[in-house]
């Protein structure tokens, strides 16, 4: 099940399936569900390097024991969740000073992805 998060005004979650829902990423105890040996860390995409907003909103999002992987661009983001790479990403919808994030709409029109959740990011 491919799934994808947005994030930055922040976090828009996205699945692949209508059905996901982004509470069942959490364990019940207020951190991220991880499987149940807790071996299987979730896997989410985010756009640039380490230290971004993005990956930021995802840890505050899903705890520290996400693995945060950064691309390059936003729709190397969404090609890393089609083909299950990752099993989600964070990526920016809207910001204070730009407003809407165009090319992350853009691309949720051409992949097959379904919002089900969002997360505020305060950028300092």
């Amino acid at each position: 099940l491919a799934q994808l998060l947005i994030a930055l005004k922040i976090t828009l979650a996205v699945a692949k399936s209508p059905s996901a829902n982004l509470l069942d990423l959490f364990d019940g105890r207020g951190g991220a569900h991880f499987g149940s040996s807790g071996a299987n860390p979730i896997r989410v995409a985010f756009q640039g390097e380490p230290g971004a907003y993005s990956e930021k909103s995802t840890r505050e999002l899903l705890g520290p024991k996400v693995t945060a992987i950064g691309r390059p661009t936003f729709e190397a983001c969404f090609q890393a969740v089609a083909s299950m790479e990752c099993d989600y990403a964070c990526l920016p919808v809207e910001n204070s000073l730009g407003g809407s994030i165009h090319e992350t709409f853009d691309l949720m029109l051409r992949y097959d992805l379904t919002i089900i959740g969002e997360h505020d990011f305060r950028v300092n």
